[in-house]
């Protein structure tokens, strides 16, 4: 009853305006008459996703209307979102809110009645364009715009999930993953005495060779979590804090020492150099036998568990790599401990480690959670832990400054919906324009974004 009353009255008073104001059909483009603003507010859609028994289901999800940006064409009278919703978005009744000079009706394709516009409070389906019309205080100058909501016709940025229930693997406790040589390897904890096991990608991540203990000289016990592939060859820190090496076919269960040398912290690797640290500075090499320093400053501050290390080229130069690590650090409370290299064979080029400061002035820094992973996929930094909440294995935070900043992801590119609200450890690494997911037990995830 109220819409009919705003549209018998917006019809009047269209009608009136649009006949006895103005005096020919062309549109007055005055200040007097124009929409200042134009912002939606949150609206609800379902999304429909198939289980991994085929069946389909569907949730709802909340999109925030402060995440969709309107551009506000003055020369074309066009307004519209700058980019494109996803392709379940329901938009069939979004609360438009309009700053304007003057007041405002809207009326929809096909239909000849004007309806009086309350900013904020009716909600418009805008399935097809709404033409949106300013009528100046003056009662003679009038603007209308073509508002447009835009979506996707697929989501190309979506990352489809497949869990792979046919996986013959086994896995108890913490587990760390790396690639080479093709294969997956999965390091796990197995209750104190470290075990890999692996799978070819030709068999698409389904059969899997059997757990094996590592094994390594002078009876070390290889440190799992720590497991790095440089140059095609596995490295390691044993308990007696020697790096240890295993070839490819070795399978990374047979290890043997390299040197006498002994160390804290096992960092990572670049395309050049293995880092470690000594626990005063950060060293690297090319060969294991000569060490260069790398960085003194925030030594304290270095990730001490679940170091993870993503390198890839830099976009301005082939020959450069850029590196991060994060990880987490007793003396960090809230943060995360996140870290950053330049590195190429050119001394000029080439840089030492550094910390990234988190200061108030960076008010997104990656935030601690338990069982933290990070990794590099589709030119973005991705991390994923534990909420801190106690609600599991959420969502992803995603980094477009090298580690700098990072910003929740709440759409499209999610963690498999299985695994989401669950507990238990995880590891992550990135291979062939696939992200593998191994979870202690036998879960199996191989995600891959829809575009790809």
């Amino acid at each position: 009853m109220k819409k009919s009353i705003y549209a018998i009255v917006a019809l009047l008073f269209a009608t009136w305006t649009l006949t006895s104001c103005l005096k020919d059909n062309d549109t007055v483009t005055t200040p007097e008459c124009s929409i200042t603003s134009f912002s939606v507010g949150d609206f609800v859609s379902q999304v429909k996703v198939t289980r991994t028994d085929g069946t389909d289901t569907t949730y709802s999800r909340t999109i925030s209307g402060k995440n969709v940006f309107f551009n506000i064409d003055q020369v074309n009278n066009v307004i519209s979102n700058v980019d494109s919703l996803v392709s379940w978005a329901n938009v069939t009744r979004l609360v438009p809110t309009v700053y304007a000079d003057g007041s405002v009706v809207y009326k929809y394709a096909n239909d000849s009645i004007y309806y009086y516009f309350n900013s904020g409070k009716d909600s418009i389906d805008f399935t097809n364009p709404v033409e949106f019309v300013v009528l100046a205080y003056d009662g003679v100058n009038r603007k209308s715009y073509t508002v447009k909501v835009n979506k996707s016709a697929t989501d190309a940025d979506s990352l489809i999930w497949t869990r792979l229930n046919s996986a013959d693997i086994t896995l108890s406790g913490k587990s760390h993953s790396v690639v080479a040589n093709n294969h997956l390897y999965v390091f796990a904890d197995n209750d104190g005495t470290p075990t890999v096991c692996s799978t070819s990608f030709l068999s698409e991540g389904v059969s899997w060779t059997q757990p094996e203990t590592l094994t390594a000289t002078d009876n070390a016990v290889i440190d799992y979590a720590s497991v790095v592939v440089f140059n095609d060859v596995f490295y390691a820190l044993g308990n007696d804090g020697r790096i240890y090496q295993s070839t490819p076919d070795e399978h990374g269960q047979n290890w043997t020492k390299v040197n006498d040398l002994t160390f804290k912290q096992l960092l990572g690797a670049d395309s050049f150099r293995l880092y470690t640290s000594d626990g005063t500075q950060i060293m690297g090499s090319e060969d294991l036998q000569n060490w260069i320093t790398y960085g003194t400053s925030h030594i304290d501050l270095l990730p001490q568990t679940n170091i993870s290390t993503a390198c890839y080229t830099s976009k301005t130069n082939s020959n450069i790599d850029v590196v991060v690590m994060a990880g987490l650090n007793s003396a960090l409370e809230d943060y995360a401990s996140v870290w950053y290299k330049l590195s190429a064979y050119d001394n000029d080029v080439d840089q030492e480690w550094n910390y990234i400061n988190i200061s108030s002035e960076n008010k997104w820094a990656l935030p601690k959670m338990e069982e933290l992973q990070m990794f590099h996929y589709n030119n973005h930094l991705y991390a994923l832990g534990l909420s801190t909440d106690g609600s599991g294995y959420q969502t992803f935070y995603r980094s477009d400054d090298n580690g700098i900043t990072w910003r929740e992801v709440t759409s499209l590119f999610m963690p498999p919906m299985s695994l989401r609200g669950t507990t238990e450890p995880i590891s992550i690494c990135v291979s062939g324009g696939n992200i593998w997911m191994v979870q202690s037990g036998n879960k199996v995830w191989r995600g891959r974004l829809s575009s790809l």
